[in-house]
């Protein structure tokens, strides 16, 4: 994949002069609809130019990689980033409909490569943010040795320990919710960096799984790159900037403590004494009174606590989880689903606990077991195993993730050719009990037609409020008995 990809990149290059494009985009304003150049996809992004934006000075960028698209509600998210850091922002329009890492970064190099070739910018302050699959994308074009400055993934992260930085990249600035099961993996990836000699760091909001961060959050990482860009010398040091950014920082410690999120913002205070090392005179005794408050929380020494002993419990049941859902599809052990059944039943409580610690911990366990019964699904759907794997495999990714139709869908088919309606009709139900109404595809599901043109088929869609394809036969007990 590799060698294909270095190929494209070859392609990528920066120009100092304004493609035809340029011409139509406002500063202070939202351009959308521009589309990939050279490109027949009709894919399109759309761009915010801060209002100091200037062609003989051009500022940074930041190009937002969102695995959902939706580049105008991006960039409008981030206007006061593109405003106080002066950053042009470019999010891309078209989603990533696939989890194939390769074709999404070939996606992701169509659309950076457009954005660059169309707006002059500081090429060396190039910054690429990425959310979710984006954000995986993100970190593989800086081991491809694009000429990247730095990297803001967002929920998640992924690394190559044998990766060798260009010279170019000065830094790592993560942003991971307290509900995120990946937190962990993206700290790792934050040490590789940190290893490197480069500015590593990790700003954490409350929330999540998967969630967009607060702007104050992204403002706070984003910052972490642009004071990185100051140290490097690829920018200007501005000191009102700077105190600009401390406020901003120290604000988000207090909105944590506000949520009660007390060990999350002592967490947060942590990153920041990082963050502000090299400014140690300037910001030492903010640094020692916001340490001195924090330390004298109760809430703070109570969560921490609490966190310790959660992080072992967490561990050991993702432990469990990898272990026992290997063996039980290997085995197909149907007798073992009501254990899977209570398990979640239980995280999904403990979501609703009071003490945020434990209800963190149950959201990232429920995001991890989502992430192990999907990869375990498609891995046994895809496969050689028998019909009862398959079975088994689609029936825990029901309990673990209710609304997803794909594994109803396989029980139906599965059961269905297996001549086993019962069980097809049973999940057949639990699928539109769940708010499932796209009926016609349960009528396209091949090799069962018997099925299909039953009348317990049939009225199950009536009953859900659909259109039945068939008609339903209305035989009473007695006319039954006399024909026979």
């Amino acid at each position: 994949m590799c060698r294909k990809l270095i190929v494209v990149i070859s392609l990528f290059f920066f120009m100092n002069t304004l493609a035809q494009q340029q011409y139509y985009l406002k500063k202070g304003a939202i351009t959308d609809g521009l589309a990939i150049v050279n490109d027949s996809l009709q894919e399109t992004y759309a761009v915010y130019l801060p209002t100091k934006y200037s062609v003989e000075n051009p500022p940074g960028i930041l190009i937002v990689l969102n695995e959902k698209g939706k580049g105008r509600e991006v960039v409008s998210y981030l206007k006061k980033i593109a405003e106080e850091q002066n950053y042009v922002i470019a999010a891309t329009n078209t989603p990533l409909k696939t989890d194939n890492v390769e074709k999404n970064v070939l996606q992701n190099i169509r659309f950076v490569n457009s954005v660059l070739t169309t707006i002059n910018i500081d090429p060396k302050q190039v910054f690429i943010a990425g959310k979710g699959k984006g954000a995986i994308s993100a970190i593989f074009l800086t081991q491809l040795n694009f000429p990247i400055a730095g990297i803001l993934p967002i929920n998640r992260a992924w690394i190559n320990s044998k990766t060798k930085l260009t010279e170019s990249f000065i830094g790592f600035s993560a942003v991971v919710g307290s509900r995120d099961y990946e937190r962990d993996l993206v700290g790792d990836v934050a040490e590789f960096y940190e290893d490197k000699d480069k500015v590593s760091s990790i700003t954490l909001f409350n929330g999540g799984p998967n969630a967009w961060p607060d702007l104050t959050s992204l403002y706070n990482a984003t910052s972490t790159l642009t004071m990185a860009a100051m140290q490097a010398n690829m920018r200007k040091k501005d000191t009102i900037l700077l105190d600009t950014f401390f406020k901003s920082d120290v604000k988000a410690v207090h909105q944590l403590k506000n949520e009660k999120a007390y060990y999350l913002a002592w967490e947060q205070f942590q990153n920041m004494e990082a963050k502000y090392e090299h400014y140690n005179d300037r910001f030492k005794d903010k640094l020692k009174q916001l340490k001195r408050e924090l330390r004298k929380n109760k809430g703070v020494r109570k969560q921490r606590r609490s966190y310790y002993n959660v992080s072992e419990e967490e561990e050991f049941k993702k432990n469990d989880f990898l272990s026992f859902l290997e063996m039980d599809v290997l085995e197909a052990n149907f007798d073992n689903i009501s254990w899977w059944a209570s398990q979640v039943n239980e995280l999904e409580t403990k979501k609703d606990s009071t003490d945020q610690v434990q209800a963190n911990m149950a959201y990232r366990l429920l995001d991890y077991l989502d992430a192990l019964s999907k990869t375990k699904f498609l891995d046994i759907k895809n496969s050689n195993f028998t019909i009862d794997n398959k079975i088994f495999t689609s029936i825990i990714r029901t309990l673990v993730k209710p609304k997803d139709p794909e594994p109803y869908f396989e029980i139906i088919k599965l059961a269905g050719h297996d001549g086993d309606y019962q069980t097809a009709l049973l999940y057949m139900e639990d699928l539109l009990k769940t708010g499932f109404s796209d009926f016609h595809e349960l009528y396209k599901v091949e090799g069962i037609l018997d099925l299909q043109m039953g009348n317990e088929f049939n009225q199950l869609i009536k009953k859900y409020g659909g259109e039945p394809k068939y008609s339903i036969l209305n035989i009473s007990e007695e006319e039954k008995v006399d024909e026979e």
